[in-house]
């Protein structure tokens, strides 16, 4: 997100300078200029308190995240101003797994309006759930700019041509306060940017290691308390490699066990893969008992990699009789965002093996999935956080590509005992995002026709669609499979991301012979940044009640 807000401020000028394009006055341009920089800005840090549209945004993420049938309550409480912020409060609590609280804060850190995560905390219920769930409870602010925010006096830049010659001192000073305006808002939203992360992420420092988290909060900073056995990585690397700074850390070895309560602040989001993390909540029972292998069974069979661009990578530890259970090292990858995920495997004595997993998606919600060796990269990449390991990666036999649907299984043999005949397996699944069945959104659209402006839309998500007379309801899918339960036909639309101007993005497509665009205001895929083909379909029934 930070990178397109700095792409987008960096090229505001274009659209502002086509607005005051009419106007041979240089100080008219300058100053048609900053207004419609300071328009943008205003989606960043709207210059009210205003919630309606951030609070549909953030259901839209919740009911994503699978979060919202799950004792889900959610109160917005009045607006806070001081002299140097002003916020929305709106608290949060429910039920859910790891991953999809993970999941909510991830994609809010997406979405253009400030949000900040003020306070989280995470704790494990499993009385009446058919499958472990944490409890979370926290608080977010949606930021405005407040009229009575004190704003820094600087001198005007030099503007050339005379700009400032014959200028009313009155309308000089007006511009001077926009400028000044403007220059506190960019400051702010950098700073916000620069200090969004995702407190979860530190967890993945106790990936592949027996643990039992007894306490989780944030308030700025991340609070950890809890139980793990031996062998283990250093926790101060291992904290620091999950992208945190720690600022307290306190260890007690009892056995083969440590008993550790750390306080750290974070520094990046950490890796921008996350895996399903929930078991690492779970009571320490008889974790540090050295005649029962707790620990062994703590760390789950199944793991699941989630990349940036949506993509689940789930692999299942599977044996043909029944072998010694080894220690995993959960793979947390280091190569998103470009369908690349990895699988590492290690018996706790420095020994690993491990490869690595490519799904380039093709049609029909298929994938192209490629199996090969881990890439040096990866390796220093593990060597520096989990210290020095011994060997190379075992050699495996890697099966030629091939194409999987969704969800599709695949079984890769790992190694096998040749006395006892039992033989190591992994279950690959790639599983396509949620998103990509039709979830989209249009945010104070407009529709154009042959060039023409014909009919402005409002703001929608899910499958947003529009009555077209004459024609019937049209709506917008990223899968043409997904339809309201209602007969329909499609075509393929092209989808143009334009971050400098008014619309930043546009879908266009043919209808009857006539050319159509459809424009957002705000991305019209939100979550899925990068895929360019939706469909606009037809409801054969005709327009909605």
């Amino acid at each position: 997100m930070r990178g397109r807000w700095l792409a987008m401020a960096a090229t505001l000028s274009l659209t502002a300078r086509a607005y005051a394009a009419a106007s041979d006055a240089p100080f008219d341009r300058e100053r048609w200029a900053l207004d419609e920089k300071l328009a943008v800005l205003n989606r960043f840090l709207p210059p009210e308190a205003e919630t309606d549209d951030a609070l549909r945004k953030l259901d839209a993420l919740i009911g994503n995240a699978g979060l919202r049938n799950h004792h889900l309550s959610r109160q917005v409480g009045p607006a806070v101003e001081t002299e140097s912020e002003a916020y929305v409060p709106v608290d949060l609590s429910g039920e859910g797994t790891y991953a999809q609280i993970d999941a909510l804060i991830d994609k809010l850190g997406r979405l253009p309006r400030i949000i900040v995560m003020e306070r989280l905390s995470l704790d494990w219920i499993t009385e009446g759930r058919s499958e472990p769930r944490l409890r979370y409870a926290g608080r977010l602010r949606l930021e405005y700019w407040s009229k009575d925010t004190s704003l820094p006096r600087v001198p005007l830049p030099r503007l050339g041509d005379g700009a400032l010659a014959n200028v009313p001192a009155e309308e000089l000073e007006a511009f001077r306060k926009r400028l000044d305006l403007y220059r506190a808002k960019v400051a702010r939203i950098e700073a916000r940017r620069r200090a969004q992360c995702n407190p979860l992420r530190i967890l993945a420092a106790f990936d592949g290691v027996p643990v039992a988290v007894t306490r989780f909060t944030f308030d700025g900073d991340v609070h950890l308390r809890g139980t793990r056995v031996f062998p283990a990585p250093d926790l101060t690397r291992a904290l620091t490699g999950a992208g945190a700074e720690v600022t307290k850390l306190e260890s007690r070895r009892e056995g083969p066990c440590e008993t550790f309560e750390a306080t750290a602040r974070m520094t990046t989001s950490g890796a921008g893969v996350s895996t399903d993390r929930t078991w690492m909540f779970e009571p320490a029972g008889r974790l540090c008992d050295a005649n029962d292998p707790a620990g062994a069974r703590r760390i789950p069979d199944t793991t699941s990699l989630r990349a940036d661009d949506g993509l689940t990578f789930s692999f299942e530890l599977v044996r043909s009789a029944g072998g010694a259970r080894p220690t995993l090292v959960l793979s947390r990858g280091a190569m998103t965002g470009k369908g690349i995920g990895y699988r590492v495997l290690a018996d706790g004595k420095g020994r690993y093996f491990g490869y690595s997993v490519r799904a380039e998606p093709i049609a029909d919600r298929s994938f192209r999935l490629e199996i090969g060796a881990l890439d040096a990269e990866t390796r220093r990449h593990l060597a520096a956080e989990y210290g020095e390991l011994l060997g190379e990666p075992v050699a495996i036999e890697y099966p030629e590509p091939q194409v999987v649907a969704s969800g599709e299984p695949l079984l890769l043999d790992l190694m096998r005992n040749t006395r006892t005949g039992d033989r190591l397996s992994d279950v690959i699944r790639i599983t396509a995002p949620p998103e990509a069945r039709g979830l989209v959104q249009i945010v104070n659209g407009e529709l154009r026709r042959n060039g023409q402006v014909f009919k402005r839309t409002g703001t929608a998500a899910g499958l947003p669609g529009f009555d077209l007379e004459g024609v019937g309801r049209l709506f917008v899918t990223l899968d043409p499979s997904v339809a309201p339960g209602r007969p329909t036909t499609c075509v393929p639309a092209t989808l143009q991301e334009t971050p400098s101007s008014p619309f930043t993005a546009t879908l266009s497509f043919r209808w009857d012979n006539d050319a159509y665009e459809w424009a957002s205001r705000d991305p019209i895929l939100p979550y899925r940044p990068g895929a360019a083909q939706a469909f606009i379909c037809l409801d054969r029934r005709g327009p909605t009640p």
